[in-house]
């Protein structure tokens, strides 16, 4: 009796630890992440304006992050924010476009509630747009001891860009060959538009190029991807090159700065991946 008393006990705790384990796993399922390690790493940079050299420069990381696989999706940004501000709307698979760095933040906050993290933004004063939930104002504070996720700053989407395979240096993220690792003006599909600008190409789904050396995709190229750096006069940093950049603009490391609300044009080119600070040690 004692014996079966055991086993209904062991049962029970099972049946009650049982959806935790299931959480835990769908989350997983919903980001593959990368984690990414303090270190040194080589970055090639243009040498002026016309592109036409090429020098080194060591990039420094001192944080131990996980960064996510793919760029954000239109369906996993659908699934946490209720809705989907795509311009190339119906490409589930494709990286979310047409949204603001204040969407971006906001996604960022909702994953890490879902997920039970500590908001990485203290974020009032929303404001939206009249035609929809695109937001197009708020007052944005990062907690920097958060474990929620949050965009990365330059730095730390450049290391993550650069590869991490050993006493090798590559022009663009994961190979010197732009269309082995990227979709850009040369080769991205046409788009579903009507707009005379946009037929001669698009986004593209996310993982279908070559990953640089942390296993990472679309590194360069699909969409820019915006970064936590913030410039006096309000615009913030996008990093990348997209589907209509040029080969040069998917260099790693290349950025340029955009508005924290681009307009209808800019939008169309602009995507985000989060990361998450996390303690080595503990994540072993």
């Amino acid at each position: 009796m004692r014996k079966l008393k055991g086993v209904l006990v062991l049962f029970l705790v099972c049946l009650f630890l049982l959806p935790v384990g299931v959480q835990a796993e769908q989350q997983d399922e919903f980001l593959e992440t990368v984690l990414i390690e303090p270190g040194i790493d080589i970055n090639i940079v243009p040498d002026d304006e016309k592109k036409s050299g090429y020098s080194e420069q060591g990039v420094e990381n001192n944080k131990t992050y996980r960064i996510s696989k793919y760029p954000i999706t239109q369906s996993q940004f659908e699934e946490v924010m209720g809705y989907n501000p795509s311009f190339f709307q119906g490409k589930l698979n494709n990286p979310v476009e047409s949204l603001s760095f204040y969407d971006a933040v906001m996604f960022c906050n909702k994953l890490s509630e879902r997920q039970g993290l500590m908001k990485a933004y203290k974020i009032k004063d929303i404001s939206y747009a009249k035609d929809g939930n695109f937001i197009i104002g708020a007052d944005v504070r990062a907690r920097e001891w958060s474990d929620g996720y949050r965009l990365p700053t330059y730095i730390e989407w450049l290391y993550a860009s650069l590869g991490g395979i050993e006493n090798e240096t590559t022009l663009f993220p994961g190979s010197n060959e732009a269309k082995e690792v990227a979709w850009y003006r040369e080769n991205s599909d046409k788009a579903n538009s009507s707009l005379d600008d946009f037929n001669n190409g698009g986004t593209m789904p996310v993982g279908k190029k070559k990953p640089n050396g942390y296993g990472l995709y679309d590194m360069a190229g699909n969409t820019y991807e915006y970064v936590f750096q913030l410039f006096e006069n309000g615009d913030i940093a996008v990093v990348g090159g997209g589907w209509y950049s040029e080969r040069y603009e998917l260099v790693a490391g290349y950025g340029v700065r955009a508005n924290t609300l681009p307009n209808k044009t800019a939008r169309k080119f602009v995507g985000f991946r989060p990361i998450r600070y996390v303690d080595l040690e503990l994540d072993e």
